[in-house]
């Protein structure tokens, strides 16, 4: 079975499961905690291209559109103080076909 429809129209994601994080044994202090993502109109230049009409040849202005969805921009980016336990939780809503990256980074306040 061929998978050329799925890839070949654009496909909206709908609301799935959130995914819980844990992390621990961390050193307490101050840490940066950034969310990117890969989905439906998120980093997803493809599905703009599928809504163009999947031209053969790009000019210059929709290659540059195109180049800007693909960014790779945090869609969050916080601090969190993380206490003597070492511990950290969180909650990162999900899509359907999703990919999320998240990264935790001591700042200045926490030892490595």
């Amino acid at each position: 079975m061929s998978n050329r429809p799925f890839f070949t129209k654009v496909l909206p994601a709908s609301v799935d499961k959130p995914a819980e994080l844990r992390f621990a044994g961390l050193q307490p202090g101050r840490y940066r905690v950034a969310v990117r993502r890969v989905g439906f109109k998120a980093n997803d230049a493809h599905s703009r291209y599928l809504e163009m009409g999947s031209p053969k040849d790009l000019g210059t202005a929709q290659l540059a559109e195109l180049q800007g969805l693909t960014r790779d921009v945090p869609e969050s980016n916080a601090t969190v103080q993380i206490g003597s336990t070492g511990r950290h939780t969180m909650t990162v809503k999900m899509r359907t076909n999703d990919v999320a990256l998240v990264t935790l980074e001591p700042t200045g306040g926490a030892k490595q």
